[in-house]
């Protein structure tokens, strides 16, 4: 988080290292002003000298993982793809590929990793037994360090409220990175 011009860790420890903010803010055309223009710098410091460094990432949230909403992942051509099959009794709400996310797993323990890019907000229902499949790009992950990663998708039920939806689980898996190539464990 930066606020008045001090970085501060996801512990609460203020930042006292050797980091050029400017050119981190030159990279994004423009000069930090607030805090959400500055979180855009997250990503350059959560991944420094090619290593991640939990203190600038978020913890994952997904803790929820549901057993009878199964992801598998495949590679499609010099992408990842993943599909979902739903297993439970009930339509499940999700939103397109877009909304899923990308995790390391870095001393036993997950982190968000920080990705720039846009999606849109589509909604798609998942009846009970059926699939879908998504493709998640090579230019997300081809640069980042080996590891340990996985893809994390949320889904949802409907609510009473036609309006809303209620937080239903998080599906996961989680592969090898390999000089920018994921190597998927089957079995």
């Amino acid at each position: 988080m930066y606020c008045r011009g001090v970085w501060l860790d996801n512990q609460g420890n203020a930042l006292l290292a050797d980091v050029d903010f400017p050119a981190i803010w030159k990279q994004f055309a423009k000069e930090a002003k607030t805090t959400q223009d500055a979180s855009r710098a997250l990503p350059l410091l959560a991944l420094r000298d090619g290593q991640w460094n939990h203190r600038f990432m978020t913890p994952s949230r997904a803790e929820n993982l549901d057993r009878e909403v199964r992801m598998t992942l495949d590679l499609s051509g010099e992408n990842l793809s993943w599909t979902i099959r739903n297993g439970a009794s009930t339509p499940l709400i999700h939103s397109n590929g877009g909304g899923v996310g990308l995790e390391v797993s870095l001393a036993g323990w997950w982190y968000t990793v920080p990705l720039a890019r846009a999606i849109t907000t589509e909604l798609h229902t998942l009846p009970p037994k059926e699939s879908c499949t998504y493709t998640f790009a090579k230019e997300y992950y081809s640069s980042l360090p080996d590891g340990t990663y996985r893809l994390v998708f949320p889904l949802y039920t409907s609510s009473q409220d036609l309006q809303e939806m209620d937080f239903h689980s998080y599906t996961a898996s989680s592969f090898q990175l390999k000089n920018g190539a994921p190597v998927i464990q089957k079995g």
